[in-house]
């Protein structure tokens, strides 16, 4: 049996600027909100030349404050997986998972 029950589906935020700062009104709609996240787009990774490079490194502004717990989130273009060898693979996991790290402290 169907219930005729109208539930609204929980949502979440993802941030993908730049720099992490929030007017009034994106500060309460976050605050509102029942998840305990926020998704921040942390950087992005391209492959320039045959490097890999973090592109668009997130900032934060002193003003940013939230009780959401902060989930990075990492953008991978598909060039940076064009011809990759097995090695370059976990060279590129532990330089994204390092670099998370060294973010994280500055964005929470």
């Amino acid at each position: 049996m169907c219930c005729n029950k109208s539930e609204s589906p929980p949502y979440t935020f993802y941030y993908w600027k730049t720099k992490l700062a929030l007017n009034a009104i994106e500060n309460r709609a976050l605050e509102k909100a029942e998840t305990p996240y926020i998704y921040v787009r942390f950087f992005d990774v391209d492959k320039v030349g045959a490097k890999f490079q973090p592109v668009a490194v997130i900032t934060k502004d002193s003003t940013f404050k939230t009780s959401k717990q902060t989930v990075p989130v990492i953008f991978i273009t598909n060039r940076t997986f064009l011809n990759i060898k097995p090695e370059e693979i976990t060279f590129l996991a532990k330089s994204i998972s390092d670099l998370i790290e060294k973010r994280n402290p500055i964005i929470i």
